[in-house]
Formats: structure tokens, C-alpha cells, sequence
């Protein structure tokens, strides 16, 4: 395997844990209302559908959604950062997350790799 492979290997396995982690969160805001008795709602069903359609488009390669995807995690990072005033377990928490949206948004256009694997998934 060539450095080449090696590099879109390596862009790949971290797009994917940041897709992986996005839907994970996504998941679990339809979930979390049955953990805690509440039936989830129409419109966290309909959340989750937007991001897995939106993940896998960005999984293929196609840059519009690697763009609205990474606008969507840095405007997510910043309302977690700005909820994050209520002190406590749950500003942590927020500030947790803030820190890992930020961080995946700007890891999908920041890393070579990951760019290199873009190039590559472009052109499939």
C-alpha cells in the first residue's frame, strides 16, 4: 500500500468516527425521551432521518454536504458553548460537546487526510 492508500485509509476512518459520532448524538435525541418515559417526537424522527441522509451524502463525497455539514456542527458547538452558562454537571456536559462538534466540524476540512479522502470519494 502506497502513501496515497494509507492517507485516504487514514481520511476515511476519521470521516467516518465523526459521521459515527454525529449520528450516534442524533440517535440518542430520539432515545432519550423513551430512557426517561416520554414518548420522542415526530420532529426527532424526522432530525435523524436529515442527518443520515446527510451523513451519507457527505460519506460519498459530495461537498455541498460536507459543507452544510460542517456549518451545522460549528453552529451546534456555539449553542453548546452558549447553554453551557448554567454551571454545574450540565454546562460540562455542554462544553463537552461543544468542544467535540467543533472539533469534527473542523477536522472534516482541517486534515489532509481527510481531504485526501474526499478527492478520493468525489471521484467514485
Amino acid at each position: 500500500m502506497n502513501t496515497r492508500e494509507k492517507e485516504i485509509k487514514l481520511g476515511w476512518m476519521i470521516v467516518s468516527g465523526i459521521l459515527g459520532f454525529v449520528l450516534l448524538l442524533s440517535l440518542l435525541s430520539v432515545l432519550m425521551p423513551l430512557l426517561i418515559g416520554l414518548p420522542p417526537t415526530i420532529s426527532s424522527f424526522v432530525r435523524f432521518g436529515l442527518t443520515l441522509g446527510l451523513c451519507w451524502m457527505v460519506y460519498q463525497g459530495r461537498g455541498w454536504a460536507r459543507f452544510v455539514l460542517v456549518a451545522l456542527l460549528l453552529l451546534t458547538a456555539l449553542t453548546s458553548f452558549l447553554g453551557a452558562g448554567v454551571g454545574g454537571l450540565l454546562s460540562t456536559i455542554l462544553i463537552t460537546l461543544g468542544v467535540l462538534y467543533l472539533l469534527g466540524g473542523l477536522g472534516l476540512f482541517a486534515i489532509p487526510a481527510v481531504n485526501r479522502y474526499f478527492e478520493y470519494a468525489a471521484q467514485q
